[in-house]
């Protein structure tokens, strides 16, 4: 297993990391919430194949090929079964299905990463 950091605010001038909160079914997505410097951030990641997003509280999204966190499995502290709702305060909304992960801020900015291939920010 790989303890995987993720670089969160990779649109951004953060420089704080992430570890996983949470991860989807089979691996498939990890997300964590930035730890060290402000502002705090939502990165998840697919190790697939590194497609990495973030977003602030109030932030548009942002989506990169990250090649770190490609293969990039963490220990996650729980697993997002399909339909179940993780939340984290106020400050954002994910929610897991069959065909990927859907997440949201308090903007209604936010992203869908597909369990396999595909995304979309918006």
């Amino acid at each position: 297993m790989i303890g995987a950091l993720v670089v969160a605010g990779l649109a951004t001038a953060s420089v704080a990391t992430a570890v996983a909160d949470f991860v989807t079914p089979g691996k498939a997505v990890y997300c964590g919430v930035s730890e060290g410097e402000p502002p705090l951030a939502l990165t998840c990641w697919r190790p697939r194949d590194g497609i990495t997003l973030d977003m602030t509280r109030r932030g548009r999204a942002h989506r990169t090929l990250y090649r770190p966190n490609r293969g990039a499995y963490d220990v996650a502290g729980r697993i997002l079964s399909f339909g179940k709702i993780w939340r984290f305060p106020d400050y954002w909304k994910c929610v897991s299905r069959t065909t990927g992960l859907t997440c949201t801020n308090l903007s209604g900015h936010g992203w869908w990463l597909g369990r396999v291939r595909g995304s979309r920010v918006f």
